[in-house]
This record gives structure tokens, sequence and C-alpha cells, in this order.
């Protein structure tokens, strides 16, 4: 407590180690001037606070936050999880925070209280449980059409496909959607392209469907995926700019749909945007990304050719989180940003390891935070 006024408290959770010793697993925020703080709800993995055996003690410790770094302790009080457990809706628990070396004053009771209002242990489903309990990914494309990728017929363009018929567009499709076919229930890819003027139109459109049929995006399967691309090469025409915001608000318009459809885990999107980098819509795109983090959707955006990323990298955002214009936070990570030449000479596998890294976590993370279990699977 700091001198003749209210201390800055905050909570830190230890777990018991092999040879005894307590070592930090989770610190709290701070309350700023306050004798009656109410912390943030706590999630924390039993495996990790008590090794999974819910009568193993932990420590809970609570400290006054200085400005110099150099907290000052309050008290703290020795517990096991099936303590903490007994605090239901109706029911909460209360500890006595003490600090070891009062305890052998005799007119010292305690230097505080900790009160436990609600606990509960829940199972905590991983992907794969998400995946056997019938959750369906459902696979979405949007393929770059813009002037910058050059046309067709030169063979330096990035849309060139040559004798032996591959671009890196087409290396990623088949490699992406020759996979991913396998984990979409239907394999049918709504699958789109950005940046061109369609026959007859002189908008350049950003959002449309490869098929050409403004009634079904849908493409029956990679081979599909890859005719409906190639036929668009030489009927849509080369244009810019490169817009990705109206692509993204499409799909999470369907990914909206799922989200207030249902209370089960039924369906998670998964947008793949090959481009080659620059992107002219980047306000409008950080907004369209910052929505749709409240959704069922992950974006992986690949990069083909040797431009600049750095757009594609911000909007990445692996080492901050991303704002929109507007000032709102992303709900959570859903970018992951993937440079195609990086793995070019690799294994496919690498490849795909890298363009998927944090989808299943991101999956994860969305059902664990809407609190929805699989379609097919109860909790214990």
């Amino acid at each position: 407590q700091d001198w003749f006024g209210k201390s800055d408290p905050f909570l830190e959770l230890y777990k018991q180690t092999s040879i005894g010793k307590w070592k930090l697993v989770y610190r709290t925020e701070v309350h700023k001037n306050t004798l009656n703080p109410r912390w943030k709800n706590i999630v924390l993995n039993l495996q990790s606070l008590c090794d999974g055996n819910i009568a193993k003690p932990i420590k809970v410790v609570c400290a006054d936050w200085n400005r110099n770094g150099r907290s000052n302790p309050i008290g703290e009080c020795i517990v096991t999880v099936m303590q903490l457990n007994q605090a239901k809706l109706n029911n909460t628990v209360m500890f006595d925070l003490v600090l070891p070396g009062n305890v052998k004053n005799s007119n010292y009771k305690n230097s505080g209280q900790l009160v436990v209002v609600l606990c509960t242990i829940c199972r905590q489903y991983t992907f794969l449980d998400y995946i056997r309990g019938g959750c369906k990914l459902q696979f979405s494309m949007a393929i770059d059409f813009t002037a910058s990728n050059k046309p067709p017929s030169q063979l330096d363009s990035l849309h060139h496909t040559g004798f032996n018929d591959a671009n890196q567009y087409l290396m990623v499709i088949r490699a992406v959607g020759g996979t991913l076919q396998y984990y979409d229930a239907d394999k049918q890819f709504p699958a789109y392209g950005f940046g061109a003027q369609l026959p007859s139109e002189e908008k350049v459109s950003q959002d449309f469907p490869l098929t050409l049929n403004a009634n079904n995006p849908n493409c029956d399967g990679v081979q599909a995926l890859i005719k409906a691309y190639k036929s668009c090469l030489t009927k849509v025409k080369l244009s810019e700019p490169a817009n990705l915001a109206p692509v993204i608000n499409r799909v999470a318009t369907a990914a909206k749909r799922i989200k207030f459809q249902s209370k089960l885990a039924h369906e998670y999107h998964i947008l793949f945007i090959i481009t080659d980098g620059e992107v002219k819509d980047m306000p409008a795109t950080r907004e369209a990304i910052v929505q749709a983090s409240k959704l069922p959707l992950s974006i992986v955006l690949v990069g083909v050719g040797s431009n600049d990323f750095r757009d594609l990298v911000e909007l990445d955002s692996d080492d901050a989180i991303l704002t929109a214009p507007s000032g709102e936070n992303a709900f959570r990570d859903i970018v992951q940003f993937v440079p195609y030449l990086d793995f070019a000479r690799d294994p496919v596998e690498k490849f795909l390891e890298q363009v998927m890294e944090e989808i299943p976590h991101q999956v994860e993370q969305y059902f664990h935070q809407m609190d929805l279990q699989p379609p097919n699977m109860t909790s214990p």
C-alpha cells in the first residue's frame, strides 16, 4: 500500500515444480489506486497451472505495483484448484492473504482477503476435436488480376503459363487447393478475382467469381478452379487497382451467416488471397480485417513475384494488434502472410506447413472465445 493512499494491486499465480520451487505462470492486470480490485476473468490450462492435478498446491500472491518496477508484497495464500472450484454462482469462497513474516505476530490476522466469485473447469477442445466433431472447413480463394502482373502473353508475366502449363499462381493453387480439398467436405471452392474488367463492363471489379457466374462462385474441386482461372485469363482485362476489402467483405458475409445460425462450431471459413503485393485500399482493408476478426474466418495472404510485400506484412501484424482507421482493435489475429518464392525450391509440404501454421490456433481461439463446442461432441 502506498503511503497515505490506496494500493495498485495485481495478482501472480505460481505453480510448484518437482523440486518444490515456485514458478510464475500468470500475472493479472494492475488496478490503480484501489483497495477493492476486481480482476478480469483468468483462463488457464490446468496442465500449465498445476500439472493437471487439482489437489496440487498453487500460490497466489497479491502485490502493490510501483512505478520503479519493484512491487511490494501485500499478501499471499496457498490454495488448490479443488478449493477454488468450490466458488459457484451463489457461493463465493475467500482466502486470507498473509505476509509470511507477520504470521508470528499474535495480533496479525491478514493483509486482506482474496474473494473467488466463480471457478469452473471445462474441457478445452482442440483443432482436431472440432474437425472430428463435425466442424466443416470452408476454403475460398481470391486471385490478383491487376495489371502489375503484366499481360499473360508476356514471358515475364506472373500469369504467363508457357509450355509447362505453370506459373506461380498455378503452383500455389495446386499446392493449396490440391491438399485442402480433402479437408473440405463438399470440395466446393468459392473462387474470386479482383482488379480486372469483366467482358462488356467498363468498371473494374474487385470481387468477381472466377466462374463468371454471378449466381454461383463455386468451383467443384481444384481442377475446376484451375480451369476457371485459365478461362478468366482469356476473358478479363487486367486493370487497377488491387483492392482487398471487397473480397474480404464478401467472404465475411458468408461467415457472418454461420455465426448467427448456430450455437455450435459447425463451420469455419479460410480465405486464401494470392497477390503480387501492392494493396491500394489499405484503410478499407484494415477495417475489413478488424470486422472479420469477430467472425469464424481466417485469411492467408500468399505473395507471388518479387515485389515489395510491405503492405502484406503490415496486414499480418505479428508484432502488434491490427487497428482499423476508426481506432478499433482486431478482436484476434486472423491473418497469415507467406511469400511463395521463399519456399519455391522446398518440398511443397514445407510451403503448406507455413501456409497453415496459424490456422489451428485461430480456429481454436475463435471457438473458445465464443464458447462453442463441436457439433457431434458433448462436454464431459
